[in-house]
């Protein structure tokens, strides 16, 4: 039987035995397995880094050749490896998959030089270990996997009733975040079952190299409660239930059980939503959101990064909030999640009517623009019906409302045609395209398309990553990504470090404010809306410190991790031995104590 859950209280117990030691730099590690055991755990083997005494002490002699290489000689010497792969991607006798493939080689026999390389190169690795690379993973998932490689969990019908002791098989004492899917909808590619599992342990790879958060505290997690993908679920290969999807109660009542026995185990862990078709996106949201520390980044983390984007091109642009006219493509999840959040906060820093802010927001649907006399809508989109006519064209939308911002989550390639964009440019001095849909095969236009047509009256910024664009008259048009990436790992780091009971709009607020701040005006006049990835981890901590002040501040967080003041202006110096890095640690000889609980049994 699935356990209700219990509303989360910020009274409740956050003394050090109720969360676990927590990670913090430079504590010694206490390792209980020791030779050929310890090499085949990539959370702690440090392969040939390994010094002379740490090889007598653990019975490495002999299992690994002479010489003792430093962290930043491994580097150094993969990275000749995978230069030389790039090189061959250009004379196209390789491609991004062999790149993901090298990558993941590391990940399954060394974490810590595996995450040394993705925060040194996140720029031009983050492109391979998440979207759009790891949608094509995603769709071969059955073929690609590797048990020994990867330790996430899957939840399956079988185990319905069994998931509070199945719990304890997961190798970690403490776990800080769960990220989890059903496979419904991954990225724009649809109904992929159980290989959403490839997306979970994509979007964990982003969290600990851009936010800190230490590999051997997370927990990916898949629930194959079936898959409506026909060709996919009668492949022979395939590995997860051979069934339609499980629907309505008995769906909910397999979620609630799943986070119930998260919770036994690991009752501070966040929970954190991935790529749940629409309409059960919504409802979980909606059903624990006030009850437990949770995440959707689909609804909520797309909808802070857009607004961190909308307020950074208003400023560059000089235009009042209140006045942002935005015309939307897209009703699903993540395009109302967008324009809730932006509504909401404009309202709040506006102090104008919510009701007033959205009438601002024209949306359009697969029938095209929401409009008056339109029947049988959901809530969500009903918040949106315009006063235009409806179901027009996104070209008769983009004459008749004249927007400031051209807004994509259509998953439609496309759609954002020469002629919409041409259309576009001829009402402002400088308009912000917005292509927001994954993987870049569905992204609604090119930055190409948006060069040709606007030139240097257009703002880019896409889902998926565009190189900048040199027209042949001279204008560069920014490649803005307007990656999730730089809002999840800072805000959920800032939940989890304040030890916030829930994820709320004022939190997500902080986070858009924060990174909209990080570019300067000059940056902003030039078409640069967003820092480069390359800095993403100053980023991550800035957003990181904002999020925590703002729970604190708005007493949803007991202030968290040793006392921190989240209002001292040092607070991020002060916080920087709470985050992960990939770094070597210091390793003590514990299996007398397994020996001992042997020897007693």
């Amino acid at each position: 039987m699935a356990q209700s859950v219990e509303p989360r209280s910020n009274k409740r117990d956050y003394s050090a035995a109720a969360r676990g030691s927590g990670y913090a730099r430079d504590r010694p590690l206490l390792l209980s397995h020791k030779g050929v055991a310890l090499l085949q755990d990539p959370l702690y083997n440090k392969g040939i880094a390994f010094t002379g005494p740490e090889r007598e002490r653990f019975g490495l002699r002999g299992l690994l050749p002479p010489a003792q290489h430093s962290l930043q000689t491994q580097y150094e010497r993969f990275m000749l490896r995978y230069r030389e792969q790039e090189s061959k991607i250009e004379l196209g006798s390789a491609t991004d998959l062999d790149l993901w493939h090298m990558l993941q080689s590391v990940k399954h026999r060394n974490r810590v030089l595996y995450y040394r390389i993705l925060m040194e190169n996140f720029q031009s690795m983050s492109h391979i270990i998440y979207t759009p690379t790891i949608g094509e993973v995603c769709q071969t998932w059955h073929h690609r996997w590797l048990s020994a490689g990867h330790k996430e969990m899957y939840f399956g019908l079988q185990d319905k009733g069994q998931m509070s002791s199945m719990v304890y098989n997961y190798p970690a004492d403490e776990v800080d975040l769960v990220v989890v899917t059903d496979g419904s909808r991954v990225l724009g590619l649809g109904d992929l079952g159980i290989n959403g599992a490839g997306i979970c342990i994509g979007k964990l790879d982003l969290y600990i190299a851009a936010g800190g958060f230490d590999p051997a505290r997370v927990m990916p997690v898949a629930l194959d409660v079936g898959c409506d993908n026909e060709e996919l679920r009668n492949d022979p290969y395939y590995f997860g239930e051979r069934c339609t999807r499980l629907l309505g109660k008995e769906y909910y009542d397999f979620v609630d059980e799943f986070i119930s026995a998260i919770h036994i185990r690991y009752p501070s862990a966040l929970i954190h939503f991935e790529d749940f078709q629409t309409p059960k996106a919504q409802e979980l949201l909606a059903k624990y959101r006030s009850k437990i520390l949770c995440f959707n980044d689909d609804i909520q983390g797309t909808a802070a990064v857009a607004l961190a984007a909308f307020l950074a091109y208003a400023r560059g642009a000089e235009i009042p909030l209140d006045q942002l006219r935005l015309v939307c493509s897209g009703a699903g999840s993540s395009a109302t999640g967008v324009l809730d959040l932006a509504s909401k906060y404009l309202a709040q820093e506006t102090g104008k009517p919510l009701e007033e802010i959205r009438k601002n927001f024209f949306v359009l649907d697969s029938k095209g623009l929401i409009g008056e006399g339109r029947s049988k809508l959901s809530e969500d989109k009903s918040r949106y019906i315009s006063m235009g006519g409806d179901c027009l064209s996104l070209l008769e939308t983009v004459k008749l409302v004249k927007p400031h911002i051209l807004f994509g989550l259509s998953a439609t390639k496309g759609i954002f045609t020469d002629e919409v964009l041409g259309e576009l440019g001829k009402h402002h001095a400088k308009c912000l395209i917005m292509p927001m849909s994954n993987p870049t095969s569905r992204s609604e236009c090119t930055i190409q398309a948006v060069a040709e047509a606007m030139g240097s009256k257009a703002v880019f910024a896409s889902g998926s990553p565009f190189k900048d664009h040199f027209t042949e008259e001279g204008v560069v048009v920014t490649g803005n990504q307007c990656n999730n990436a730089f809002i999840f790992p800072g805000l959920v780091m800032g939940a989890s470090l304040a030890w916030a009971s829930r994820m709320t709009d004022q939190m997500l607020f902080a986070a858009a404010v924060r990174l909209s701040q990080c570019t300067t005006d000059e940056e902003i006049k030039r078409g640069q809306i967003f820092p480069r990835m390359e800095g993403i981890i100053g980023v991550t901590e800035k957003i990181t410190a904002a999020v925590a002040r703002c729970a604190v501040e708005t007493s949803v967080a007991t202030g968290g991790v040793h006392g921190l003041d989240w209002t001292a202006p040092d607070v991020i110096e002060k916080m920087r031995p709470y985050l992960w890095k990939p770094e070597y640690g210091t390793y003590i000889d514990y299996s007398w104590q397994r020996d001992n609980n042997q020897a007693r049994t």
